[in-house]
């Protein structure tokens, strides 16, 4: 969610300082765009699609599982945010590069920004929920 709002503040931050040209915003908002929309389809991916609920049931507390299905969705991640940058170009007329890689920089920013600030995890712990600590 902060991603979000960290490209939509991007966008209008383009606005201003690239004298409200249409495609620098529109630059900015599509490199934010590259970040955010990946991102998402991998978060769906590894916890909400039936593929992660049929897994999660079918071999419960198996690591290798849950590790193949994440290294699945990363690669599937990687991908979608490739297809994007080089498809960059036939979406966007007159794209700036410096612009698109400006709103993807700051996206992948803000996730450093949104753990350096989430809230403490209390009762979260795995020793909490096994009863071990």
């Amino acid at each position: 969610m902060l991603a979000l709002l960290v490209s939509v503040l991007a966008a209008v931050g383009a606005t201003a300082v690239g004298g409200g040209r249409w495609s620098w915003v529109a630059s900015v908002a599509y490199g934010a765009l590259c970040a955010v929309l990946p991102s998402a389809v991998m978060a769906w991916g590894v916890t909400s699609n039936a593929l992660a609920r049929w897994l999660k049931v079918t071999f419960p507390g198996v690591a290798r599982v849950s590790l193949a299905g994440w290294l699945w969705w990363e690669g599937v991640k990687v991908l979608l945010v490739l297809a994007m940058l080089v498809s960059a170009p036939r979406w966007i007329p007159d794209l700036s590069w410096l612009g698109l890689v400006v709103g993807l920089v700051v996206v992948l920013k803000s996730y450093w920004l949104a753990w350096v600030v989430r809230p403490a995890a209390q009762g979260r712990s795995v020793c909490s929920r096994t009863g071990t600590g």
